[in-house]
Formats: C-alpha cells, structure tokens, sequence
C-alpha cells in the first residue's frame, strides 16, 4: 500500500510520521525505515528519539537513500564494491576529456581548464541522476542542427568517454543509486518492511526507480508531501509529485490511500495566517497588530547583516536562547559578512553546511608553498613560513615579515640577498645595519631553501608524476608529517577534539589527494599552472565532518537548509526580489530551450524554469514553516523582494524594524562595556564573560598615571624632548606614552612619503645655502648656477645614503628623479626670495643640544628637569643701525599653517621656543643680540596644482605661488617686512596690505611677542610637568567632525574609548584676536 499524507504544515507531517512509527514500536512491530534527505537526518533522528525514547532504535531507524544503499549492499553484497569520490570524479572528467578532445571543436578553448570540468561534473552527474544514456544524446544531437547539435554531440562525447574511464577502475557514485534499484527489484529487503518519508519536495527519476522497487514489495510505503493539492504555486511541486507516486503505484497495481494531516505547531495567530497566504495570489488581509511578522530594509547586505545581529541581540537579552533563533541567507554575500560579525560579538553560532577545508591551516600551508614555490609573491611566502610548517621562529618570520613589507619584496628578490636598509631611504649602513642584513638574509635563505628546491623540481618536471613526486619530497624536506603529527598531539593535550580530529582528516585528505592524482593522471603532461588549479580544486572536493561546538548556538544556513529544522525565531536574510524567492537558472551547460527541445525528443531532465520557480516556491514554505514565534525578513538591497509588499497587503500592521531599533554591539569588547556601563547581567559566551571580568578589573583602576620609578624608567633621569615629541604629547598623552615610552612603532612600507623626502629635501636645501653663501650669497649667485649646486647635491646624497642595489633599483630610481625635479623647484623658490630680500642666511642646521652652536632648551619642573634638542633649519638676519634682527626658517614637506588653537593645546611651540632661545642667547653667536623677526613656515614640497579647463600657464604659475606663499608670525614693523620682501604685495610672505593702506595677516607686534614668549614657556613647563607626574590617559583633541587627534593616529584602537574614560578636549577655531585676547587674560589673572 502507498499512503500518501498531504498537508500544508512540514512539521505537522514528520510529526504525523513520528507518531505512526512509534505507535507501531509500542505495539511490537519493527523493521520500520524512515527515510530522509541526507541533511536532515541528524534532525529527523533526534526528533524519533524524543517522541519513541532510547528504546525505538530496536524498531525503527532513520536512513537516507545513501544509506539504505549501504544497507542493503551489507545484505546482499556490493559494500567492497569502491566508487570515485569527489576529486577521484575530476581527475576521470579530466582523462575523459584528454582522450576526446581531438573531437572537441565547440568547447575546445576550456576544454581542460578546471572550472569547466566541474561543470562538466554536474553535467553529466544529471544525466546519470536521471537515466539519461550517452547513446540518447547522440540520438537526439542528429535530429537537430547547428550549434544544439554539436554542443549535444560533445557532450554524448564526454559522457561516453567518462563511462569508458570509470569501467577501468572505480564508478561513479550516482550508479551506485541505479545499482540499489537494481538490487530492491531483484531480492526481498523490502518485504515485511514499512518505509516511511519525508523532507522531500519531490524526487529525481534514480530516486523514483528506488521507489518503484519499494512499492510492490513493503508491507507499506508512507510519503508525506508539503501541499494543498492546488496545481500552482507554492504547492505546485507537491501536487505534481503525488500524482507521479499515485501513478507509478497504478502500474505496479498497488492501492494508493491519501490522508489529510492537519496543521499542529503552535503559532501566533498572525504567523499562521502568513505562512498560508503569502505565497498565494489574493486573498483578504488581517487588520490585526501583526509584529509576528516583522520587515526590515537596509541600505546594504553588510548593514542587514548588522540589523540581523542586532535582533540577535536583543532576543538574548530579553530571554531566548541562542539554540531558538535561526538565521537563512538567500545569498553567499550575506554569509560572508555575518560570519565575522557574529563571532566578533560574541555570538555562538553554528554555520550548517561543510566546512571549507582549503582555510584550514595545514592546507593552507601546503597550497601557500606550491603557489610560492611558483611565483614567489609576498603573500604567498609570507602564508607559508609563518605556517608552523616552515623551519623557521616565529620571532624570524617577524622580522622577515617586517623586512619584506617593507620594501615590497617580490618574485625573485625573494631568491637574492638582501641589500636594502631595514630603516628605509637616507639612512647610514653602519656594521649594526650589516649585521642585521646577515640575520635577515640567513633565515631568508633557510626558509626558501625548501621552495627554491620545490620550484627547480618543478622548472624540469613536466608531467603530474614528477610534479608530485617533487611536492612529495618537498612535504619530506620540511618534516611535514612528523609536524602535523605534533600538532594533532598537542590539540589533543589542549582538549580541542573537534580539531585534532579535522587535522588528522586534512592530512589524510592531502595524501588521498595526491594518490588520486598519481593514480588517474600520472602519466599525463600538464602545465604548472593548470596543475596547481587543478590540486587546489581536487583538495576543494573533499569534506570534514562538522558538528555544533555546543548545544546552544545559533543556527545559521541557507534557506534551502532550513527546510527540515525547527526553531522559534526565524530571520530571513536577504529578502531581496530575484532570490527570496530565487529565479534559478538552469545549471550545468544546457540552457532551458536546449533542455526542452530534449524533452520533446523524450529525454526527461531536471525541471524547466517554470518548475524550478514552483520547486522554490514549494521550498520556500517549507523554510518558513520552520519558525515557531516570529520571522523577520530582512532585505539588503534597494529591490526587496516581492514578498514584502505580499505582507505589508495581507497584514497592513505587520513590525516594521529600522536601524535603530535593535542596535548591534559590534564586538566582545563593545558588548561587556555595554554591559558594564548599563549593569547588566546579558547571557554573553564565556569569552566576552571574561572580557567583561577584565574590564571591569581595569575600570577599577586609574589610567591616569604612571609612577615616577616607571616615568624614570621609560624616559630617564632627565627626559629628553623634541619638537615631535612635544606635539605628540600635546595632541594626546597616551598615544606620546605608547610611542616613545613603549617604543611602538607602526608598520610601514618603504617610499619617499613625507618623513623620507623631508630628510632629502632638507639635506639638498641646507648644503645648497651654505655653498651659495660662501660664493657671496643669492644676490651674486646666478639663479642657474644655485640650481647646479642643488643637483650636484642630490648626486651625493644618492651616493651616500642609497645602497648599490637601490641605485640600480627602476622604482627607486623613477622615486629619486620624481622628487629631483620637486626638490629643484623648491630650491629654486628659495633662492628668489633670499634675492630679493636683505636678511641674509647665517646659519643652517642649526643644532640645540649639548655639542651644538646653542645648548639644549631646559626646563625645570618640581619633579625633574627636561632637556628639549633639535635643529633649526636656517636662521635669517637682517643688519640695522639699531643691532638688527633675526628670523627663523622651517622647511615644512607638509602643509603647515601657523595654528593659534594649536598653540593654546601646546602643539606647533618648537619655532616659537628656538627664536626666544636664540634672542635670550648670548656670547658670539652671530644672531645674538638681535631681536626677533618672526618665524617662516617654508613650504618644502610643491602639491600637485587643481585647474579648471582651458586654464593657461599664467593661471598655473599664480595658484602655484598662492601654494607657496609662506606660513608663520612676523613682527608688525614695516620697516622689517620691507626688508623681508620690498613692495606693496608680498609674493612670500603671510600678510598683505588692505585698500585704506593697514598691514593685514600673522602679524604680531613687540608686545604681543612679549607676551607670547610667556606663554610657550608656561606651556613647556607645563607640558613637562603633566610628563614627570606620569599622565598617560588618552586626551586627543578634537577640532570637528573630520580633525581630531585620532584620526591619523597609529594607536587609535588602543585607548579602549569603550570602557574607559577618555578626556576629550574639544577646541573650536581660534582666531588670532581671540588668541591675544586669552593671553591677555592669563596674564592679568596670573
């Protein structure tokens, strides 16, 4: 008998099942079968043995038609039988394809490659999956024309020629189907035995032939299928598929009895409303509050992702558990996002499907070395030695790892001793930097030593033979077993099972892998590319179990996943129009009109469009159904799906999520502040827990100082300061602590960025002046003749701080010749303003510190005394009857302006304090004595200029020289400006005159100097003291939405903004009234 429950409830249906067998099981009845599809079994297990208790298994079992094939092959023979596995199918596809290819014309071009034997695969697994025979396709390929005809020729071809391979050695595995049919028809297993199935929306025509078998023989067969018995719609696949089964049952004469089974999952009542309308055309809505339904749309999958977690979240903390929430993704893109979201928040979640073994480190560590072994690129060598598998420390792969950022080493370089400075450009090699050269080039050396062997092999090597035998002895070199044998150990000792279990599968799969290659095409030539594709694609083919870490996790899989699962709380990711549901197209390498032309020529294959959208239809209910409570459909795109608007009709008041309804805490650290600052007591993973206990360990502290012994120890008995110095430690005392009390420093890649071309520019622009000046100064200096001396220069420099291999280098050289030119336009500039002007350079370079012109600026504080050194640039005086006056020069690469808010912070101080201790100095110092012209930001590098279009070269040169006008603080005399610059408009200088004939721009006067120089000296002092008193808690500044303190700063992830306390100082533009005016104050306040 075949009895045939229909219903529109999936889970009222494996109930029903359930129920059936387990009231037989009561009743003394055994060999009951229930029969699933291959991934809901685990689910269909655990649901038996929570309705027939620990005893049913002497009764009933669940298997799929794999297993059942196992079964019944234990029986009656066939279990030693062996079938290809996945990689052992594309090595055939690949065999099969080399011995017909001088057939192939249509698809010749990727005949090899790959990607089309995988398709390939699935091509031909349909054909056999469904009956088709190769003769059937050269049948139907001669009553057509054209390119259908040789498209079916070739692939009669193909199908053919896989057959003739697999008759040679091992099958493939869907005959493995077709034989079980074979076997049921012809012996008993099936008499006396009930045969009960469910999960399956319809079936494929080997499946069918099993069935047939089944029928006439078992004491019952019992189906259950998803549908109302409408021709159309959602249910249109179940329909058709019971009409199928009854009619088979017709010809094999067996009573066919169907059964209505009724809904029986307890749902709100406008959940169960939905589920039956909204995939159904029309119908009344339901004017009721409806938030068991709720929709989202996001402005991106990245964002729905986000609104997903934070559902996630706020579920959790109201109550549910992680085990109850089911999340289903319509798209890959959606999963990819999730993932690292969900685990950096803490999140338990289990991702249904198989695992993606080609992540795993031992596989990666082999797949790293074959690709490095081939082209050697920085990612690839990188992978490979900081593996675990390489012969090298850890601490070495750091430091190669440094080395090779650094300076971008790739290909070749890799296989050559390195020669570069490990600092970068302009910097000395001393026998230190030799030294460090010999360690790098040694564990260099060590560990390429394997690859170079490896990639020589393969250089000689032409066929998959001799390239495995070369990785064989490559995996023998490196001591690869005995390695992953320790690492499987030590998993074992750490009690990580699940993972020890995995790496002893990897490294079977690895030698399965190879053996299959050597087996099926050993003797075949193939080029190194095409091989390595084709090993990482026969490694892709395999599996590893995976089961959940624990009981309480959150499921995540695909829609189609969740057809046979149960969980109270469902939310749809990616409700998007074109996959919720999705329009498939067909797969394999025939289209549609090509599917159906074959159907008219009698060869059945898998279902057309309209079915397939009937089929996702039928799949969609089913997914849905799986919800209990609430579904949420969440769209990532600006189309979403059809469906939601089918539910805004039919429930008018269905939830609505925006964005800041359920906001996601992003990661562990941000969910235990969160619960720290609200006192919470959230269900968190026990990692985030013990974040949280740190957290909350570390609040209890004080990040506001450190001891006088630590500020010693990390800086000194006197601390030492620089300008940069200074202005880290005013812009942000914590970032100031890390850098140069920790000694932190950022990774960065060699080139001539900012610092590099600073240090050229100044050397060219410092030894240019001093050689000018000893010919009699720029006035008696041709202007050619300063830009000879410059170059000449540039060569020294490049001589004296670029090693051999640097010159010689293309990019270093292209570099040094960009900069050239832009260090010349800068000297240049220079030099037609020391022209005009009557201060005259005496001094370059000039060095404050102990063995200097002047001595190092100190300052004395309670605490201790700091010593500020440096360098000035270049001092500028002027001659007058009155003992004359001084200036002072900065080279800025960057763009610098004269900032009176970044005065009043501290920063931008170090002009400032040079020009007061060059008027306070005294002695022979050819400036002392003077007084104080002001400071001048020279810009030291020319920007690249924006114009509109048609503009001309008189409109370069003018934006040009806006760009280089300088920046800084004059004195307010017009007697020195004119010495500075004669005329009515300064080209250089920062300041202009209005139409009533008034000075206007960074102008101060003598008084206002006075006062300033007060002030950098109360700031110092007071800089200093917050350094001695051991300050260290973050206090960037902020000045707007876009500049801050934080912005650029390397160490901005490090300040634990979100549990800590952080001392923002927010300053708004200050202006140079406003500047004066507050020192002013200060000193009438005192």
């Amino acid at each position: 008998m075949l009895t045939l429950l229909l219903g529109e409830d999936r889970q009222a249906g494996l109930a029903e099942l359930i129920g059936t067998i387990c009231e037989r099981a009561q009743a003394g009845e055994d060999n009951q079968i229930l029969i699933v599809p291959e991934q809901y079994s685990f689910e269909a297990e655990r649901a038996l043995c929570q309705t027939g208790g620990d005893g049913i298994s002497r009764f009933a079992e669940v298997l799929s038609f794999t297993r059942l094939a196992s079964r019944v092959f234990s029986i009656y023979g066939g279990v030693s039988e062996e079938y290809l596995d996945e990689g052992g199918r594309l090595l055939c596809l690949y065999l099969a394809a080399d011995r017909v290819k001088s057939q192939i014309k249509y698809y010749a071009s990727s005949l090899l490659r790959p990607e089309f034997l995988k398709q390939l695969g699935k091509m031909l697994e349909e054909f056999m999956t469904y009956c088709v025979t190769p003769q059937q396709l050269l049948q139907a390929a001669g009553q057509m024309t054209g390119q259908q005809a040789q498209k079916l020729t070739e692939l009669g071809l193909f199908y053919e020629s896989y057959l003739s391979v697999c008759k040679t050695g091992r099958s493939d595995p869907v005959t493995r189907m077709a034989r079980l049919a074979e076997t049921l028809e012809q012996e008993d297993y099936c008499a006396g035995r009930r045969f009960y199935l469910a999960g399956f929306s319809d079936f494929t025509s080997v499946q069918l032939r099993i069935l047939d078998a089944i029928l006439p023989q078992a004491k019952e067969t019992r189906i259950y299928l998803c549908t109302d018995g409408s021709d159309s719609g959602s249910f249109a696949c179940g329909t058709q598929t019971a009409k199928t089964l009854s009619r088979m049952a017709a010809r094999r004469n067996v009573e066919v009895l169907r059964l209505h089974v009724k809904e029986k999952t307890q749902r709100p009542e406008a959940l169960s409303f939905w589920l039956t309308r909204v995939l159904e055309p029309g119908g009344a809505a339901m004017d009721e509050q409806a938030e068991a339904v709720t929709l989202s749309q996001a402005d991106s999958p990245a964002h729905a992702c986000e609104l997903a977690a934070g559902v996630i979240q706020k579920l959790v903390r109201s109550g549910a558990r992680w085990r109850e929430i089911a999340v289903a993704y319509t798209d890959e893109g959606y999963v990819r996002a999730l993932r690292p979201m969900l685990q950096r928040a803490g999140i338990g979640a289990y991702f249904a499907g198989t695992v993606d073994i080609l992540q795993k480190p031992l596989l990666q560590a082999v797949l790293s070395a074959m690709q490095a072994a081939s082209r050697f690129s920085y990612e690839d060598v990188m992978q490979y030695l900081k593996s675990g598998f390489s012969p090298l420390t850890a601490d070495a792969c750091d430091r190669l790892e440094r080395y090779a950022y650094f300076w971008n080493i790739r290909g070749s370089q890799w296989l050559s001793d390195w020669t570069r400075h490990p600092d970068g450009f302009g910097h000395e090699f001393t026998d230190e930097t030799q030294q460090t050269l010999l360690e790098l080039n040694t564990w260099r050396a060590g560990g390429l030593e394997p690859l170079e062997a490896l990639h020589k092999a393969w250089l000689s090597g032409r066929t998959v033979s001799e390239r495995l035998r070369a990785l064989s002895s490559f995996l023998e070199q490196t001591h690869f077993p005995e390695t992953a044998c320790e690492q499987t150990n030590e998993l074992y000792r750490q009690g990580a099972a699940q993972a020890a279990q995995e790496q002893e599968q990897l490294y079977e799969i690895l030698l399965t892998a190879m053996e299959q290659a050597e087996l099926v095409l050993g003797g075949q030539e193939m080029e190194l590319e095409l091989f390595l594709q084709m090993f990482r694609m026969l490694l892709g083919c395999y599996q590893v179990g995976s089961i959940p870490a624990n009981l309480d996790e959150v499921l995540v899989g695909s829609l189609d996943a969740m057809r046979a699962l149960r969980s109270e709380y469902l939310l749809v990711l990616g409700a998007d129009e074109g996959t919720f549901p999705a329009f498939s197209q067909a797969e394999g390498l025939l289209s549609d009109s090509e599917r159906r032309s074959l159907l008219s020529l009698g060869v059945t294959l898998s279902p057309c469009a309209e079915e397939r959208l009937e089929r996702e239809l039928g799949w969609t209910q089913l997914a849905l159904q799986s919800a209990r409570k609430r579904v949420w459909l969440i769209s990532g795109s600006d189309q979403p799906s059809y469906l939601m608007a089918r539910t805004k009709a039919i429930l008018p008041r269905c939830g609505m999520l925006s964005q800041g309804d359920c906001r996601f805490v992003p990661d562990r650290r941000a969910l235990a502040a969160e619960a720290i600052r609200e006192g919470e007591t959230w269900p968190l993973d026990p990692l985030t827990l013990q974040i949280k206990y740190e957290m909350e360990k570390r609040c209890g502290f004080s990040v506001s100082a450190i001891s006088r012994e630590t500020v010693q120890g990390l800086y000194g008995e006197k601390v030492g300061l620089s300008a940069s110095k200074l202005d880290q430690f005013a812009g942000c005392r914590y970032a100031f602590f890390l850098r140069y009390g920790l000694k932190l420093e950022p990774w960065r890649q060699a080139s001539f960025d900012a610092p590099v071309f600073g240090t050229f520019a100044h050397h060219v622009l410092e030894c240019t002046v001093r050689d000018v000046m000893a010919q009699g100064g720029f006035h008696a200096v041709p202007r050619e003749t300063v830009l000879r001396i410059a170059a000449q220069h540039m060569d020294e420099y490049a001589k004296n701080f670029m090693s051999a291999a640097q010159q010689t280098d293309e990019r270093c050289d292209y570099l040094f010749r960009r900069n050239r030119e832009e260090v010349l336009g800068i000297v240049g500039n220079v030099a037609d303003e020391l022209r005009v002007s009557r201060f005259t350079p005496c001094d370059e370079e000039l060095a404050f510190s102990d063995n200097g012109k002047l001595p190092p600026v100190i300052v004395e504080t309670p605490d201790g005394q700091a010593v500020l050194s440096g360098f000035v640039d270049r001092v500028d005086t002027l001659d007058t009857p009155d003992g004359g006056y001084f200036r002072v020069i900065d080279y800025k690469t960057g763009h610098k302006e004269f900032d009176y808010t970044d005065l009043l912070c501290g920063q931008g101080l170090q002009m400032l304090l040079y020009l007061f201790a060059i008027e306070r100095s005294k002695g022979k110092y050819a400036a002392a004595g003077r007084r104080p012209a002001g400071v001048l930001y020279v810009p030291g590098r020319v920007d690249v200029v924006s114009l509109e279009p048609g503009a001309g070269e008189a409109s370069l040169t003018k934006k040009r020289q806006k760009d280089l006008v300088r920046q800084g603080l004059l004195l307010r005399d017009e007697d020195v400006l004119q010495a500075m610059e004669p005329g009515d408009k300064p080209v250089f200088l920062p300041y202009e005159q209005n139409k009533k004939g008034e000075l206007e721009g960074s102008l101060a006067t003598k008084e206002q100097f006075a006062l300033l120089e007060q002030f950098v000296a109360g700031s110092l002092r007071d800089l200093a003291g917050q350094i001695f008193s051991g300050a260290v808690a973050p206090n960037p500044i902020v000045r707007g939405p876009k500049v801050s303190s934080c912005m650029y700063c390397d160490y901005q992830n490090a300040c634990h903004k979100d549990a800590c306390q952080v001392a923002v100082r927010f300053m708004k533009k200050v202006k140079a009234e406003e500047f004066w005016d507050t020192l002013e104050r200060r000193k009438t306040d005192g």
